[in-house]
């Protein structure tokens, strides 16, 4: 077996293995070393990435963790995409078969964690207790609204300073 009978003495000699073939070609040890200091090059450059990036991670995590909702005029508003209000954004939202035809979210979408419908009383002129149902949206919905937007090929408004 060449594992036990060449390649460990010979890294518990020299705490290294390289082949006779690497060894007897300098150009190729010295290609093969290039490419090992890129690859860590390329490894600290993408560690200091992830480090720099950790905290809008952790932001992100925390906003779609969130138990806030939102009504659709605000996500609308937060989107900030051209043209797209609350009524538009409804629209859009029925057509793509997320929302229901009386602006209920379809199940699935509740299950996802995506919306949820609240319940509110109000007192109608005649004394009577009505019930209105609205539509809220959690900010994971808000994620997925925003990311169905940019697929369907809406733009961001641009911020005028």
């Amino acid at each position: 077996d060449k594992v036990a009978d060449e390649i460990l003495p010979a890294i518990r000699k020299t705490g290294m293995y390289a082949t006779d073939e690497l060894l007897n070609n300098p150009d190729l040890a010295i290609r093969a070393f290039i490419k090992l200091k890129e690859e860590m090059i390329r490894r600290q450059e993408l560690e200091k990435k992830i480090e720099e990036q950790q905290p809008k991670v952790d932001f992100y995590n925390d906003v779609t963790g969130s138990d806030t909702t939102a009504e659709i005029a605000t996500v609308a508003k937060i989107l900030n995409f051209k043209n797209i209000g609350r009524n538009t954004l409804f629209d859009i939202l029925r057509k793509q078969g997320i929302l229901q035809k009386d602006n209920m979210p379809f199940q699935t979408y509740v299950d996802r964690g995506y919306f949820r419908v609240v319940e509110s009383k109000w007192n109608a002129p005649n004394g009577d207790v009505k019930i209105n149902y609205k539509t809220v949206v959690y900010q994971k919905g808000i994620d997925y609204i925003s990311k169905s937007l940019k697929n369907l090929g809406y733009v961001k408004s641009e911020v005028v300073s």
